[in-house]
């Protein structure tokens, strides 16, 4: 018959209103393998080949750069659509706010 709150984590016996708080190592790692890094992979990779793993990293960087590049033209690509066109609305509106403005005219002058 055991509750599952009767069971403390160490930082939990202390102090049970105390909120859940991880060592800073388990929680850089959880961290890590949240980001889909492996701790114990790159350690051993970075000792075995430094000049293979910046390279890589290099190409890594340079599509993330490609990408990112890519993403804020076509950002200011929308930016321009979206002021081009509300300068053709604006234009349309005044237009069709004289013409309207002349027609309710028309009948007045043709009455004098």
């Amino acid at each position: 018959m055991s509750d599952s709150s009767s069971q403390n984590t160490p930082n939990q016996s202390q102090n049970p209103d105390a909120p859940n708080v991880m060592p800073a190592a388990e929680a850089l790692a959880a961290a890590a393998a949240a980001m889909g890094h492996d701790t114990h992979a790159q350690t051993a990779s970075a000792s075995s080949d430094p000049l293979g793993d910046a390279q890589a990293e290099l190409a890594n960087v340079k599509a993330q750069n490609a990408t990112l590049a890519d993403q804020y033209l076509r950002a200011q690509a929308d930016v321009q659509n979206a002021r081009r066109r509300a300068d053709e609305e604006i234009s349309k509106a005044r237009k069709f706010a004289v013409e309207g403005f002349a027609d309710s005219l028309l009948p007045v002058l043709d009455s004098l």
